[in-house]
């Protein structure tokens, strides 16, 4: 009978596990696809943007050149880092974008300063952008006021970076330097 059992639990969890393995393949960028290829050399360049100061958190923007060294071709894409200390340890929490997200988030946070936080909504009320990495990034309407964040990893609610309203401007600046200097 345990055997059975045992049996049917294997049967149930195989499917599962090939979803699940599935969803973590399809949210990498396409740069992070790039730059996974077996059987290749490559080169990363890590080109720094500059800090970000978001409450008690201080993230960092950088633009990574990859360059597969035996076919010549190269991708870039903009990695922004926080490091998190928890009460016994510290992690780095990683969030990446392809060169169109970068303009789709540009747009975004553009659309967000010019036409969101101008308004006074009546209901809670979010606006959210997302990469193909599981990167996140928006406002949300509660308590009388605005709050902007961004969130580096989908699945890891420490992976949050909170802005002031007041600094979107300077991140729309360094995302566009970002985007000037991306293959």
């Amino acid at each position: 009978m345990k055997k059975i059992v045992f049996l049917l639990f294997c049967l149930a969890y195989m499917p599962l596990n090939a979803i699940s393995q599935q969803k973590i393949e399809a949210e990498l960028s396409n740069a992070e696809k790039f730059s996974t290829k077996s059987g290749t050399l490559f080169q990363k360049e890590f080109v720094t943007i500059g800090p970000i100061v978001a409450g008690r958190n201080i993230g960092e923007m950088k633009v990574v050149h990859y360059t597969d060294l035996m076919t010549n071709e190269s991708l870039s894409s903009l990695r922004i880092s926080c490091d998190v200390q928890g009460k016994y340890t510290s992690d780095t929490k990683i969030g990446t974008l392809d060169k169109d997200e970068v303009d789709g988030l540009i747009k975004s946070f553009k659309i967000i300063m010019d036409r969101i936080l101008v308004n006074t909504p009546s209901v809670y009320t979010e606006i959210s952008f997302s990469a193909r990495s599981g990167y996140s990034a928006g406002c949300y309407y509660s308590n009388q006021e605005w709050s902007v964040y961004m969130k580096l990893e989908k699945y890891d609610g420490d992976s949050y970076l909170w802005m002031k309203v007041t600094d979107l401007p300077s991140y729309v600046k360094m995302l566009e330097e970002a985007r000037s200097i991306m293959k």
